[in-house]
């Protein structure tokens, strides 16, 4: 009899266990992350004075994005003061967004696109230099870019 029980109970945790087997298309039950890629194009020699083009391409999934969810770019200071609050870029076809920007002073700046699109958000963030640099901005490229903030306010 102790035999006969011993077999019900392994025949049950068998059982048990055979439930908690993973399924062969386990994998494909889960949702596929396509990431939101950026490419920013900001003009190798900036003179201050005047409207310069900030532009960025976006692809997804190896294809371009004609129509993001929303793309929005912003530049700050190098001391993390906004210069140009974020604003809504400018789509210009071919995956390719737009915005004209005007620079009065020289300087270190930052250029951060916010985009996103079929659940990817992504927020690069693109240092470029316009003039000439103050001793303390040449010191401040040597320290490297700041860390980037964190909910630096709503955009959507």
């Amino acid at each position: 009899m102790k035999k006969v029980g011993w077999i019900v109970w392994a025949s049950i945790g068998l059982l048990l266990l055979s439930g908690c087997a993973l399924r062969g298309d386990a994998a494909d039950l889960y949702k596929k992350e396509t990431p939101l890629q950026v490419e920013v194009n900001v003009p190798e020699e900036i003179a201050a004075g005047g409207e310069v083009p900030l532009e960025a391409t976006l692809k997804q999934n190896g294809e371009l994005v004609e129509k993001a969810d929303y793309v929005h770019f912003e530049v700050l200071n190098q001391d993390g003061s906004v210069h140009q609050p974020m604003e809504e870029a400018i789509a210009a076809g071919g995956g390719l967004y737009s915005l004209p920007v005007e620079f009065e002073n020289d300087g270190l700046y930052y250029f951060v696109v916010h985009a996103g699109n079929n659940g990817s958000l992504v927020s690069p963030q693109h240092q470029f230099i316009v003039g000439e640099l103050s001793d303390k901005e040449v010191e401040s490229l040597k320290e490297g870019p700041p860390p980037e903030k964190e909910g630096s306010g709503s955009h959507h």
